[in-house]
């Protein structure tokens, strides 16, 4: 198992059939090696296939959250000059204004035989997405991670061994820096990875997808943590 939300799974061969279908359609719509590409979704396979598909097709992902009001949608695509997004159907309508192509990545594979299978472009040094900061103390800054950064965190991490043996849980907001360990980890070790059941979820939703389905490694905020502790610790 590649992914696992709710009584719904995906194998890594599906995996892999959805990212590359996306990725080659991106690279239809001009994807290229540094460029950064807007994904927006909520908690839930199509996220990380977009997110996924993106570094596939070379490119750089810039991870918005589908909560984040219009305006801050709206300057962190001017800022980032991203000219693609990739969304769901049902979140179209949160880029009516926007002047770039929507790609929605929310449909099945077709036939694996007749997916196409692009091949990689770029280097190590290249971008692989692009987080802003909240913005608390001014304007949100943009910082830049190489493909090379996620290869540090995943690699002879000293204190964990990704692989899998390990079952990891997505709990983090997808514009959080920290929340890419939680992607990119499983995706390129082995580990199934759990979403929670809601697209909307609360600490309940967490802690059920924690116990149903064996989650032991666990990524998350120092405050998320605590709460979870507090209240749940049984």
């Amino acid at each position: 198992k590649a992914l696992v939300q709710g009584k719904a799974e995906l194998t890594y061969g599906e995996l892999r059939d959805r990212v590359d279908a996306l990725a080659a359609e991106l690279m239809d719509n001009g994807a290229r090696p540094g460029m950064p590409i807007a994904v927006c979704a909520e908690p839930g396979f199509d996220l990380i296939i977009g997110l996924l598909a993106v570094a596939r097709a070379g490119a750089a992902f810039l991870p918005i959250d589908h909560s984040y009001p219009g305006s801050r949608r709206r300057l962190l695509l001017a800022d980032s000059g991203a000219t693609i997004v990739v969304t769901r159907s049902s979140l179209k309508h949160l880029f009516t204004d926007f002047h770039g192509v929507v790609v929605t990545g929310d449909r099945p594979a077709t036939d694996h035989t007749h997916i196409r299978r692009p091949a990689f472009r770029g280097t190590t040094e290249d971008p692989v997405y692009l987080i802003y900061t909240s913005g608390s103390t001014g304007e949100p800054k943009g910082t830049v991670v190489p493909h090379r950064g996620i290869l540090r965190i995943v690699r002879d991490h000293p204190f964990v061994e990704f692989g899998p043996k390990l079952t990891t849980l997505f709990n983090l907001s997808v514009s959080f820096d920290a929340c890419h360990m939680n992607v990119q980890g499983p995706q390129l070790t082995g580990s199934p990875q759990v979403l929670p059941a809601s697209e909307k979820p609360v600490l309940s939703d967490f802690v059920d997808a924690i116990r149903g389905h064996g989650v032991n490694c666990l990524f998350t905020a120092s405050g998320y943590f605590k709460l979870l502790v507090d209240e749940h610790l049984d």
